[in-house]
């Protein structure tokens, strides 16, 4: 799961009428905030609802922790032609297109690494070689295969895991149900996943974490998007005087042992969810491709790299 990397401090200051209605709602292992600008509490009430109800429509068919979910029957289909949902098609969809641009850095098909891994965290015990090994033979994103909305998995004991790219997702689908439900400027926070429309009076100010997960005095300031950071400060394994991040290199199946935290812009919070994960295997260099849609600003504690597509990145008090 993300980190909560981000922390948005939203300005007040609208126009008589309208006024901030927040609402929360703990689901996919973290709590979903909704804040809603609007004249009328009662409509803001009745479409933030509705927005929780879509995000747990898409738990039910995304989460590997739910037994009975779509993706987990999936996982357990026998190398068999599965039909998908909408959602889970969209995801699926997505995420292996996301795996070719990535070269693999961006793999949902990792589930057996994720769950060795969360073993290893839970026994302070390094998986050895031919535990990593093994399980990286059940993984591969070319092992999986869409067609006419369906999917088959092409080798045994597979697990796929979208705790990477599910989240942006019901971000995305809430905000959509927000939209129609006559809301015009709305943020959606999920432990520090955010997506934002357009602020009613200018730009919303958004201020970053550092890579060990304390609030500095560094923001930014943005009119509408998304934005997603990655990091391991809170989920890790200590051993041997190495951090062993939970944040895996699909290509290797080794956890990894930098102390970074991948802040990602991008117009969609799916796509912002998966690209942090994504460039925190990546560097700018290996993948230039991926620049162009999305801003990307790491932090190693040693230096900051950025790239030009990420929002100005101010210093100062708080607001």
């Amino acid at each position: 799961m993300k980190l909560l990397a981000l922390f948005a401090c939203f300005l007040f200051s609208v126009h008589a009428d309208l006024q901030p209605h927040n609402f929360t709602s703990r689901q996919m292992g973290c709590d979903f905030r909704v804040m809603i600008y609007s004249e009328n509490a009662d409509l803001a009430k009745r479409a933030a609802e509705k927005a929780f109800a879509r995000i747990l429509e898409i738990n039910q068919a995304c989460s590997d922790y739910l037994v009975k979910s779509e993706v987990n029957s999936l996982s357990a289909s026998h190398q068999e032609w599965f039909p998908l949902s909408e959602d889970l098609f969209t995801v699926l969809d997505y995420s292996l297109n996301l795996s070719e641009q990535s070269s693999g850095a961006f793999d949902i098909t990792c589930g057996p690494l994720t769950r060795m891994w969360r073993k290893a965290r839970f026994m302070k015990k390094i998986p050895s070689d031919k535990e990593i090994a093994r399980n990286l033979e059940r993984c591969g994103y070319r092992k999986i295969e869409l067609k006419d909305q369906q999917a088959k998995l092409l080798a045994p004991q597979m697990k796929i895991d979208l705790g990477a790219v599910a989240k942006g997702y019901a971000i995305d689908e809430a905000m959509k149900v927000l939209k129609r439900n006559s809301i015009q400027h709305a943020m959606i926070d999920a432990s520090g996943d955010l997506l934002m429309t357009a602020h009613p009076t200018g730009k919303w100010t958004i201020y970053l974490s550092d890579r060990n997960h304390s609030i500095n005095n560094e923001y930014i300031q943005i009119k509408q998007g998304a934005l997603a950071t990655s990091g391991s400060s809170l989920q890790n394994l200590k051993k041997d005087g190495k951090t062993y991040s939970h944040i895996i290199d699909p290509r290797t199946g080794r956890a990894l042992t930098q102390n970074q935290r991948v802040s990602v812009f991008a117009e969609s919070a799916m796509e912002a969810d998966a690209l942090a994960s994504s460039f925190s295997v990546l560097n700018f260099q290996e993948n230039s491709l991926l620049l162009k849609n999305c801003g990307v600003r790491i932090n190693n504690g040693n230096s900051i790299h950025q790239s030009k597509n990420f929002p100005t990145v101010y210093s100062g008090d708080k607001l």
